[in-house]
Order: C-alpha cells, then structure tokens, then sequence
C-alpha cells in the first residue's frame, strides 16, 4: 500500500472513531505512520482530506442500491428502494466496512457538525434526501413538503436509533436482536413513516 493510500485508510478510521474536529492531522500521520507534512504534500491538508474521505463514501455505498439510487418509477417500486435503504441503516453484525465507516463519520457530522457541513450537505446529503423524499412522495402522494420531511425525519430517526443504541439494543433484546429481527424492524419502520396520520 502506497504513502497517500496508507493516509487515506487511517484517515477513515480516525474521523470515523473521533469525528472531524477531534481528529487531528497528527492523529491521522501517527496511525499511519507518517511524517505529519505527508497529508498536506498528498491531500493539500486535513479539510481536503476529508472532503475525499466523504466523496469515497458517498461513491461506494449508495446505501445497497448501487445504480438503483435513483428516481423510482411508481410506489411499489419506491417502497422497495427505502425497504433497501433502511436496510442500510440498522447495523447488522456482518455489516460491510465501509458502510459502518460511514454511518459513524454521518453522526459525528450530525452531532458536531465540521467546518464544510453545508458544503457537505448540498454536495452529498441534499441530493441524496430528495430522492428518498421522492420515494416516500411516490407512496404517499397527499402528503404536502411539510408532511413529506416530517415523514422522512422520522424514518431516518429510527433507522438511527437501531445504530446509535446498538449496545443498548442488544443489553435489552440480546446480542443477535437486530440480525433475528431485521425484516420486522423495516416494515415496522416503514409501517410508521406510510401510514396515514389520524
């Protein structure tokens, strides 16, 4: 493994365990074992490091959709993509590297939000949110664009709450609830994010 791939991996990992602020450049140069002027001669520095760490992400999950992380064409299709998605969401034990690696850079951006979280957010999460909110459109078309992100916050709030408890999960329910149980969780989740409000 190369110098600049050997930072980008470490990178992955410290901003995934420490979130971008806490991380710093010699956290990084020290896990990879390093001079601490390498990320500024391979990367340009900490922020562009970064940047390339989130398009990485964003280019190599796609949240088990792959090209399918599009417009869908009609609700039964739209229902399956965000069956998939949440899918995405909840950690299963034999979850692929990446997609953890990117579910916790995620919330440390959500909780302690880094200097580039607007450009983040239009670059990669904006465009991404409109088409899930346009699945969740396709399979409830009465809802209006208040509604529509009402609904759509509350099926990534519990999606999240499977990821962000999961030790409190697994102390309640057992270590293999999740594994056992992943069918029920997304139609119950999906269950409250399309039924009709009373």
């Amino acid at each position: 493994m190369d110098t600049k791939q050997k930072i980008f991996e470490k990178a992955l990992d410290a901003f995934a365990a420490r979130g971008y602020k806490r991380t710093t450049v010699r956290d990084i140069c020290r896990r990879a074992d390093v001079n601490v002027a390498a990320i500024n001669y391979h990367f340009g520095g900490k922020a562009e490091l970064y940047a390339e760490v989130f398009a990485y992400l964003f280019s190599a999950t796609q949240y088990g959709l792959g090209e399918n992380f599009r417009p869908a064409v009609g609700a039964e299709e739209a229902e399956r993509f965000l069956q998939v998605f949440l899918r995405q969401l909840v950690p299963l034990r034999q979850d692929n590297r990446v997609r953890s690696l990117k579910r916790r850079i995620m919330l440390h951006e959500l909780f302690d939000p880094s200097e580039n979280f607007t450009e983040l957010m239009e670059k990669y999460i904006r465009p991404d949110v409109k088409v899930v909110a346009g699945w969740l459109k396709l399979c409830r078309p009465d809802l209006n664009e208040a509604e529509l992100m009402l609904k759509f916050f509350a099926l990534l709030a519990e999606g999240i709450f499977y990821f962000e408890h999961e030790n409190f999960v697994a102390s309640l329910a057992g270590a293999d609830y999740v594994e056992k149980n992943i069918d029920a969780i997304v139609a119950q989740i999906m269950e409250h994010a399309l039924r009709q409000s009373r």
